[in-house]
């Protein structure tokens, strides 16, 4: 009896330092990335429409962002993704196009909807906790599916399509008095394409102004609605440096 607890309690020391040194390698590995991580965006001189779909996304380069599990906070995602991005800005707005596959279009109803989300953080402030900042200020731009059919499918005009957030850390994110992110999100061919769209120049308190010069880090999460993912359950991207180009 005795020997049997002993090798039960050896197995799990054994377990436990193999998680730990897992744990570090992980970290490594990801610390590396962020090192090296830009994310860049171009400045494109036309205005910016709403959709999705329009000829003009196709001048911008296409950038892939891998995302991992959230695993900081319970409930944990549980899938590693890859999203392809592409931004732009002209004199007064900033765009970001967002597209993945997801094999489900949920907007609702029995499951969660899909979601997505960009974070924005001042560069070199402490670190983010999985996309809700932490000691540091953060804006986090949130799509929703079901807002999107709501504003685009049911004629509710008066409804944002995107919540505007400011977070300093897990649970205590808070829309912002002003909403001034405008999104469109269109599903078709198993993918969802989704636009993010607000002017560089802040209109409110604990809104970022955004912009050459303004040294910034952002992020990127997605939710899965057919999976149940809400909240901390998703998936999310390492920081990378914000880099705006203007050639």
């Amino acid at each position: 009896m005795k020997r049997d607890i002993v090798i039960i309690l050896i197995t799990i020391i054994t377990l436990a330092i193999i998680y730990l040194f897992t744990l570090r390698g992980l970290i490594y590995i990801h610390t590396n990335e962020f090192k090296k991580a830009k994310f860049f965006v171009e400045y494109l001189p036309s205005s910016f429409p709403l959709d999705p779909e329009s000829q003009l996304w196709n001048k911008l380069k296409i950038q892939k962002v891998h995302l991992f599990p959230q695993s900081a906070r319970i409930p944990y995602g549980t899938d590693e993704r890859d999203i392809f991005v592409r931004a732009a800005y002209n004199d007064s707005e900033v765009v970001f196009i967002l597209e993945y596959e997801d094999s489900t279009k949920n907007v609702g109803g029995f499951v969660n909807p899909d979601a997505a989300a960009i974070l924005f953080v001042k560069k070199n402030s402490p670190e983010t906790k999985q996309m809700m900042g932490y000691g540091a200020k953060a804006n986090i731009w949130h799509w929703l599916a079901d807002r999107n059919f709501q504003k685009y499918k049911q004629g509710k005009k008066y409804i944002n399509v995107v919540r505007e957030l400011i977070a300093q850390g897990p649970g205590t994110q808070i829309e912002m008095t002003v909403q001034n992110v405008k999104g469109k999100g269109i599903y078709k061919n198993g993918k969802w394409k989704i636009v993010f769209k607000r002017e560089l120049k802040s209109k409110y308190e604990d809104e970022f102004e955004l912009g050459p010069g303004i040294p910034f880090e952002i992020a990127f999460a997605q939710w899965e609605g057919q999976k149940m993912e809400s909240f901390s359950k998703k998936s999310i991207s390492i920081l990378r440096t914000l880099i705006w180009e203007r050639k």
